[in-house]
């Protein structure tokens, strides 16, 4: 069941303005550094359908299910577009975005299937930078660029796991509260018993002392 927005727990707003801030910083260096490239509506383009894409998935009422699969399968392409893309003279921080892909699928999936993922996203950043920039210095910048979609996913995780407990602590209030409200209507039944006992103990005690007074006179 999706949270309502006015009530969605503090830790999924965090992970929303992780989100929202590691887009906008990678659309933001967009702008400004292809500005002036003819490829700036391209790569702004791109950049637009992944956030499209993304808001569908995260925040719309449609649940996916097992789509989620394609879901990530196709923002990957996206950004292997912005990555690979030839003639670009920018593209090692579009990697930034599988952060947002790492913190989804750990969100979503499994956490084999999130490692699974997540390993597949280190591979796509080692081929590309590897290739262009050399094994040290493209195993240096995989190492830089993800550390930042580890710590995303990682707190992603923790999110998760807040979502659990919380989800939990809630399953154990309704219990509470179905607890509380059978007691209170055991109790009810009980005090309305105990008042038909009282009144039929009166009932046979004025019975009685009728009956006792009645023999007195006639004897």
């Amino acid at each position: 069941m999706r949270e309502n927005q006015s009530t969605k727990p503090i830790y999924r707003r965090v992970y929303y303005l992780a989100s929202g801030l590691t887009y906008l910083a990678v659309l933001l260096r967009s702008i400004l550094l292809y500005q002036g490239n003819p490829h700036l509506p391209e790569v702004v383009g791109l950049l637009l359908v992944f956030l499209l894409l993304f808001l569908i998935v995260s925040i719309s009422s449609i649940d996916i299910g097992k789509w989620f699969h394609v879901y990530l399968s196709v923002q990957t392409i996206l950004i292997c577009l912005l990555m690979f893309m030839p003639d670009h003279p920018y593209y090692d921080y579009f990697t930034i975005l599988f952060g947002i892909l790492g913190m989804q699928a750990m969100q979503s999936l499994s956490y084999q299937n999130a490692i699974e993922w997540i390993s597949f996203f280190f591979l796509l950043m080692g081929v590309r930078f590897i290739s262009l920039q050399g094994v040290l210095k493209g195993f240096l910048n995989v190492i830089l660029f993800g550390a930042v979609i580890i710590f995303l996913s990682a707190f992603s995780i923790t999110t998760r796991r807040a979502q659990i407990a919380n989800d939990h602590n809630q399953s154990l209030m309704k219990l509470l509260e179905d607890a509380n409200l059978q007691l209170e209507t055991h109790s009810d039944t009980l005090k309305r018993l105990g008042i038909a006992r009282e009144r039929q103990r009166l009932a046979r005690d004025l019975h009685d002392s009728v009956t006792q007074t009645i023999f007195s006179l006639s004897g």
